[in-house]
């Protein structure tokens, strides 16, 4: 991934600029950068994408209003959340008792979910969150390292939870296979587990997120010609924005020439995990859909950023005439990618606040079931 966002880069139509030319190398050592004072991991995007992926993710294998679920690697607590609400659906149209054993709930289970992070700064927006609500189910967040030998996390949870759940979060792990078999002990026989990874970057499978991408490069290099900022926080800037693009989308590498092969070897890869880590009946699947809507542009464009303060700063220099060259550039981008899949209502320049757009993404989903041996 990261050298094809090098190769992104280097294929941007603009001229590159000195700066640009100078972060080839520095792509290739991104994968641990991250701003500190970044309020969200690397590539973690907003809830205008993240809530509707994390809903459909939950379609897949709907909690009962018995049940205890686990998700891991919460973050701010997202998917957590819309657990929450299917169990609270749940009791009041159905399924009424858990999923995990024959004859009814889990006994001594009680439905409840737990989010697991190692990410503090997260929690605490995630905790915040749970302390706000009134009513319904309990939403408690805990620290956990999904795969650290130092941290097991699942001695203490060995068959507490009838579901689990992993958005987005499998190839961010030091060792997916350990977590994933960690979830599978954290899980009363027959309970389900479901996770989902993000296509590789490209504009075929992610036009969004490729288009803002593009977008971030070219803005940068304009600012380097106008001499906007010192070199030091441009090439940081171009950096930072590697790493918020890169964190998501590594599963497997993208195909040069065939989508259809880059799913397969993607759903192959989740499949064998799964049995690698004692799962019964892996299935995994490409989930192409445009479950995200947005505003407007500008509102696709901070969902994409969320958590990125170097594109915060970019935004504000010479009285947003920088964001404005974003803007700009992000909408032809993201039109050339989308192309007629992009739906949307009203032009991009209507001042009506229900005007909305919605960009089809790609992901994998997987499920498995832990064994009832």
């Amino acid at each position: 991934t990261r050298r094809a966002l090098s190769r992104l880069a280097r294929a941007s139509p603009h001229p590159r600029s000195s700066t640009a030319a100078s972060l080839s190398s520095a792509a290739a050592d991104v994968s641990d950068v991250s701003d500190a004072s970044s309020p969200l991991p690397p590539g973690s995007f907003g809830a205008a994408i993240a809530r509707p992926w994390a809903e459909a993710l939950v379609e897949l294998s709907q909690p009962s209003a018995t049940d205890a679920t686990l998700d891991l690697a919460t973050g701010t607590g997202t998917c957590a959340f819309a657990v929450a609400d299917a169990i609270e659906e749940a009791k009041r149209w159905g399924p009424k008792t858990g999923a995990g054993a024959l004859g009814g709930a889990p006994e001594g289970l009680v439905a409840s979910v737990l989010g697991l992070d190692k990410d503090r700064h997260a929690l605490r927006r995630a905790n915040s969150r749970a302390n706000s609500r009134s009513e319904g189910v309990r939403v408690a967040f805990a620290w956990a390292d999904a795969c650290h030998a130092d941290a097991p996390w699942h001695e203490e949870k060995k068959r507490a939870f009838a579901r689990a759940y992993c958005a987005f979060g499998l190839n961010r792990f030091a060792d997916p296979e350990t977590a994933c078999r960690r979830v599978r002990e954290s899980l009363v026989p027959g309970g389900a587990f479901v996770a989902s990874v993000w296509a590789p970057l490209e504009k075929k499978t992610q036009p969004l997120f490729y288009a803002a991408y593009l977008a971030v490069v070219e803005t940068i290099d304009l600012m380097e010609t106008r001499r906007a900022a010192d070199e030091t926080w441009l090439v940081a800037a171009k950096i930072a924005a590697f790493a918020h693009f890169a964190a998501p989308f590594d599963w497997v590498e993208p195909s040069i020439e065939d989508t259809n092969d880059t799913n397969a070897r993607a759903i192959d890869k989740l499949e064998r995990l799964l049995i690698r880590a004692g799962f019964d009946a892996p299935d995994a699947a490409t989930e192409r859909a445009g479950h995200a809507r947005f505003r407007n542009l500008e509102h696709a464009a901070s969902a994409c950023l969320s958590g990125a303060p170097f594109f915060k700063e970019m935004c504000v220099l010479q009285n947003g005439v920088f964001r404005d060259a974003f803007l700009e550039r992000f909408e032809a981008l993201l039109l050339d990618a989308a192309g007629d899949d992009l739906q949307f209502v009203h032009s991009f320049g209507s001042k009506d606040k229900d005007a909305s757009l919605a960009v089809p993404l790609t992901a994998y989903f997987a499920h498995a079931t832990a064994p009832w041996r």
